[in-house]
């Protein structure tokens, strides 16, 4: 345990190491916005993280990242970055997840139940990965009975519309 409550990481920094910040039992903020990869249990522990922004660079969630083992996790709202590519297994275990915004697109590969001993209640996921997240969501027991909502992720391009002209005939 340490007196640490709030992280928040300059842009140089693109990886958090393996247990890095395990068991910093005061942590109630993190923010990783330049952060690529989060390793292994690097917050395992640090079950008052209220505020996890986890950026826009995001490509790596490792195993326990955020596992807090105890039933107090405060982390209400969890956003999933577009750029994210894998979400270890137990990754956000026991952390008080209540709402999922998933931005990736395509979907993530998802190791053995990354948000395992929450209780989701409201699941944000793009259009153009719909099905694909509808099928894991029903697999995942945490998600039973949660509310799917769905956003259009897929661009405009005014280039590429199309439009009906109709002619008429002259004889």
């Amino acid at each position: 345990s340490s007196g640490l409550k709030s992280i928040n990481f300059p842009e140089s920094l693109k990886k958090i190491d393996t247990g890095a910040f395990s068991y910093c039992s005061n942590l109630t903020t993190v923010e990783l916005k330049h952060v690529e990869r989060i390793e292994t249990e690097a917050f395992m522990g640090c079950y008052r993280i209220a505020t996890l922004d986890l950026g826009d660079s995001l490509k790596r969630i490792g195993n326990r990242a955020f596992y807090s083992n105890n039933m107090k996790g405060k982390i209400k709202e969890l956003t999933i970055p577009a750029t994210v590519t894998y979400i270890g297994g137990s990754s956000f275990y026991q952390c008080g997840v209540e709402t999922i915004h998933f931005l990736p697109s395509p979907i993530p590969e998802f190791g053995t139940n990354p948000f395992a001993q929450n209780t989701i209640t409201k699941v944000t996921i793009p259009l153009s990965a719909q099905e694909e997240y509808e099928a894991y969501i029903a697999t995942v027991t945490q998600m039973s009975g949660a509310t799917i909502e769905v956003f259009n992720d897929i661009p405009i391009n005014p280039k590429e519309e199309y439009f009906w002209v109709e002619f008429e005939e002259t004889g």
